[in-house]
């Protein structure tokens, strides 16, 4: 149906006193209300409370209704007109209750402050005690001491290896040594090998490994050992090795050659030793 058809509908039933008639076609336009419809809705109000109701939501989507602005003003009138005290006792009643009212609403604050003034000195002194109780039971904080790490020493030594030789380089445990070696060895006087710090395999078709003192390895290369030891180690032209906890002693260096008197040349090495 629509709304204007069931506008005109509940202002029949109004203008014909028939207000059962007129509510139930309101269920409906309240549906989707229009401020005409909440403006019929409080000609049939049940009470002058939902009368007012529906003429405020009337103006609310139409500030401008005449009919609801008239209507409203006089249900404002009427209200106070009603509340107002008809005698000098309801008078003096209602200024009693007023004063009451204002001491007590001016009571309740300075009642709250009151009580969050002495929880708050309360909770001061409390925790003025439980400071000093801390205090004397407080025990005193332990620095730890700071974990001592040795700086590494590091020594750079230059060595030239013409034959078997021992060093005055004395190696600890834990020590880290680097060797980097550069350099030629002619081995054996027929043979004219020339023998790198890595050696050499063979010379005018002779096989040198017969007269190497360690066969293991190349013939005429560079070897290292240690003075508590009683072998060779191969280095060849670089090798870095860390000194074992029963390996102290001097730095030796070899020549993988078991003449070496007939040897011409040498090796250049640059030694550095890492001490913690």
């Amino acid at each position: 149906m629509e709304t204007s058809e069931l506008l005109q509908k509940i202002k029949v039933a109004i203008d014909n006193n028939d207000v059962s008639r007129a509510r139930e076609l309101l269920k409906d336009g309240l549906q989707t209300p229009t401020a005409d419809i909440y403006y019929q809705a409080s000609r049939v109000a049940i009470d002058e409370t939902q009368k007012q109701r529906f003429l405020e939501k009337a103006l609310e989507l139409d500030p401008f209704h005449q009919e609801a602005v008239i209507e409203l003003r006089g249900v404002i009138e009427s209200n106070k007109s009603t509340s107002l005290p008809t005698s000098k006792q309801q008078i003096n009643q209602t200024t009693n209750q007023q004063t009451s009212n204002t001491i007590n609403r001016g009571l309740i604050p300075v009642a709250i402050i009151i009580g969050i003034f002495c929880l708050l000195v309360f909770i001061g002194v409390s925790g003025i005690f439980s400071s000093k109780a801390t205090n004397t039971y407080k025990s005193p904080t332990r620095t730890p001491r700071p974990t001592y790490t040795p700086t590494p020493t590091i020594k750079t030594y230059n060595v030239t290896v013409e034959r078997d030789m021992n060093t005055d380089i004395y190696l600890k445990s834990g020590d880290v040594v680097k060797i980097k070696a550069t350099g030629t060895i002619i081995v054996g006087v027929f043979t004219q090998a020339q023998a790198s710090p890595d050696g050499v395999d063979q010379a005018n078709e002779i096989f040198l490994s017969g007269y190497s003192v360690d066969s293991n390895f190349r013939h005429g290369s560079l070897l290292y050992g240690l003075s508590s030891e009683d072998y060779w180690h191969f280095c060849g032209s670089s090798c870095e090795f860390t000194v074992l906890n029963s390996g102290n002693g001097y730095l030796q260096f070899g020549i993988n050659d078991q003449k070496q008197g007939d040897n011409t040349g040498s090796f250049k090495l640059q030694v550095t030793v890492t001490s913690r």
